[in-house]
């Protein structure tokens, strides 16, 4: 039996041990979010989940009829269940001895707490996600990848001619807009990605600054470096994650090769 606060991975480190031992991770709010997909239940499982759905607290004895059955079953086929915040009171823990002293399995309980101060359990929980296709927990961190598809319409203002024969360049200002759609959004979780795509706003609007010069290399190619600045105006969170604003921001480095041609005479 996992014991610990909120957010301190209890579930996490579960479903591991389960993983390399073979036992069956069992998890009371699993148990619960699954009725709602789960078809023929039981009169208990119908009437804990009228209870869901009405936005009530499942009652403690059913919640326990729920567990134990599934800690029966899960025996039948594996060693042994890892539980997962199944015990949250002195009242449940009381509740789970009686059940495992009926059954003979009081000396092979074995429980594992995992210690966090309330303000770590606090971080967590605010950055605290579930993906909505695997299932699995994650944590709202800086691996956030948006990628975004633009098109710009600049304008250039070239400050002094560009000459070859006196070494003259260029120095050219740009400004313009820019409009951006989303392609994707990812946040990277270990080995695993996680869409968030629909936590942002799927169209982005912002203004184009930069300087770039013209350098003759010869007096036909040119090569102009520069740097271009991009600002979103548009708040992209559509109040689905943790920011209650968020605009993009992009440096960009640039290196373009112009050709002349020249005309005799």
């Amino acid at each position: 039996m996992f014991f610990g606060p909120p957010g301190s991975g209890k579930g996490t480190q579960a479903k591991l041990l389960a993983a390399s031992t073979g036992y069956r991770h069992i998890s009371t709010g699993d148990l619960l979010r699954d009725l709602k997909t789960k078809s023929n239940l039981s009169n208990d499982e119908k009437i804990a989940l009228s209870h869901m759905d009405r936005g009530e607290l499942v009652p403690s004895y059913l919640i326990y009829k729920l567990a134990f059955a599934e800690i029966e079953n899960a025996l039948k086929n594996t060693p042994g269940v890892i539980l997962d915040g199944a015990v949250r009171s002195l009242e449940q823990a009381r509740e789970y001895e009686k059940f495992f002293e009926q059954n003979g399995w009081v000396v092979q309980v074995q429980a594992l707490s995992i210690n966090l101060t309330d303000e770590e359990s606090f971080e967590r929980l605010t950055k605290r996600r579930v993906c909505s296709k695997c299932g699995q927990i994650y944590i709202y961190n800086e691996n956030l990848n948006l990628n975004y598809t633009t098109v710009s319409v600049l304008a250039k203002k070239m400050n002094n001619k560009s000459t070859f024969d006196n070494k003259k360049y260029s120095t050219n200002l740009i400004g313009g807009i820019y409009a951006g759609y989303l392609t994707s959004a990812k946040i990277s979780s270990g080995n695993d990605n996680h869409d968030v795509s629909d936590e942002f706003n799927s169209l982005d609007l912002g203004v184009v600054l930069g300087i770039e010069q013209d350098r003759y290399l010869t007096k036909q190619i040119i090569i102009t470096p520069g740097i271009r600045y991009n600002q979103g105006l548009l708040n992209i969170s559509n109040g689905n994650n943790p920011y209650d604003a968020a605009r993009t921001f992009s440096f960009e480095f640039n290196v373009g090769i112009k050709y002349i041609f020249l005309k005799k005479n």
